[in-house]
């Protein structure tokens, strides 16, 4: 009994990160966006700073590539969660849902880590 009760609460931490994660990323890659889309707005008129249009495409894309591979992620878990326990498919699920969503999970990590590195790098002085 004891097991099986310390394997629920394991479940439940892992769940709570995985969401936590997940919130985290979308704020930090949703924020990145909006701060990108304001600067655009406002670069010619209020900063010292020229940030070539490719940089910024390039940038942009690697925000969104993160955040569709977060949503991807949420489609696998929630296919986890709803398919029946002793289906052929949640066999399938049991076996490949972390790696899944680890892959997808760094490849969000990733793709942030490289639209930030692209806007460094691409940033001059006018």
């Amino acid at each position: 009994m004891l097991g099986e009760n310390s394997e629920i609460s394991r479940l439940e931490q892992a769940n709570t990160l995985g969401l936590a994660y997940l919130r985290t990323m979308v704020t930090l890659n949703g924020g990145a966006i909006l701060a990108l889309l304001t600067f655009i707005g406002n670069a010619q008129a209020q900063t010292a700073f020229f940030v070539p249009l490719h940089t910024l495409r390039l940038s942009l894309a690697c925000f969104l590539v993160a955040l569709v591979s977060l949503l991807v992620a949420l489609v696998v878990s929630y296919s986890f969660t709803a398919t029946a326990p002793e289906s052929r498919y949640s066999i399938f699920w049991n076996r490949w849902i972390v790696a899944l969503n680890s892959i997808l999970a760094l490849m969000s990590l990733v793709t942030f880590a490289l639209g930030v590195l692209f806007l460094l790098l691409g940033t001059s002085s006018k």
